[in-house]
């Protein structure tokens, strides 16, 4: 009411000591305005309804997160290493997605009631496994987004290709900078992760890593170095695609079993064994393997 009243007052000030002919035509301008704003009442519940179903039509993501650098804040923007030390707690998932409101535009994305999970043991990624199965039965889920430290990407993304059965995608994200770090990667990250887990190609593509613009096959990649941000790769294989920013490219499809058609399974298994690593070296001294044995 108050613009209406405006534009009225407005309009008697520009008709006063005007002629007939001009306040004929400012008489009209006056009217063409109002018609204008009484539309575009009507149609404002139209315009909220129409952006409502087209919300409810995007694909439904669970977003997960154990530790790690991408939810790390900084003491501020050049603390890219000792950030962990910072006393800054990390951020939850609804923290993370508030300054991407982009991630709104592709995806319904649920933050998962369980974050953050932890992932120090053996025992942490069977219950992972288990809860991210638990999620992708769901009709109401079209695929997940696992966030976690860049140190066992590798780790994780195998295990879960082999021990969750589901044909939905499966994307594991990380960062290498914290998530208030100047030229930070962790926002990028987690938009694209989101992306790639909406893509329809994505689907039976077992579990992906997406990491500064690239797609890995989680079975075939490995960290390379340590701060740089090009660092998840597939030496001998190479990678799937590219997750540009027009759309997701898939050069190759994995082929080995993954996911629905792996033959292993975590139901009735309550723990998993323990299984030590003993690295062979120059030196090594023969009572190393012998002591593994023997524990």
């Amino acid at each position: 009411m108050q613009g209406d009243d405006a534009i009225a007052r407005q309009f008697l000030i520009a008709i006063e000591n005007c002629h007939h002919r001009e306040q004929q035509r400012i008489a009209r301008q006056f009217t063409d305005r109002v018609r204008f704003l009484e539309r575009a009442f009507q149609l404002a519940p139209q315009t909220r309804a129409f952006e409502a179903a087209e919300t409810l039509g995007l694909p439904r993501i669970q977003l997960m997160i154990g530790p790690g650098t991408l939810p790390s804040v900084g003491k501020d923007r050049m603390d890219l290493l000792r950030y962990r030390l910072s006393g800054n707690p990390r951020l939850t998932g609804e923290q993370m997605l508030e300054p991407l409101p982009e991630i709104a535009k592709v995806a319904r994305v649920e933050v998962d009631k369980g974050n953050p999970y932890a992932q120090a043991t053996h025992e942490d990624l069977r219950k992972l496994a288990l809860r991210v199965e638990e999620v992708l039965q769901s009709p109401d889920v079209d695929g997940l987004v696992y966030v976690q430290g860049t140190n066992t990407i590798e780790e994780t993304s195998y295990f879960l290709g082999l021990t969750v059965h589901t044909d939905k995608p499966i994307v594991v994200t990380g960062a290498q900078r914290p998530y208030n770090g100047l030229s930070t990667d962790a926002q990028m990250n987690l938009l694209d992760a989101v992306r790639l887990a909406c893509a329809p190609e994505s689907r039976g593509k077992g579990v992906l890593v997406a990491f500064n613009g690239e797609i890995n096959a989680g079975r075939d990649v490995t960290k390379t170095n340590t701060y740089h941000l090009h660092t998840f790769r597939t030496r001998d294989l190479g990678l799937l695609g590219y997750i540009d920013p027009d759309k997701i490219e898939y050069y190759r499809t994995p082929h080995r079993r993954h996911t629905v058609n792996s033959e292993f399974s975590l139901t009735g298994v309550q723990t998993l064994p323990y299984v030590e690593v003993a690295y062979i070296h120059t030196g090594t001294r023969p009572g190393l393997a012998n002591a593994d044995s023997q524990v």
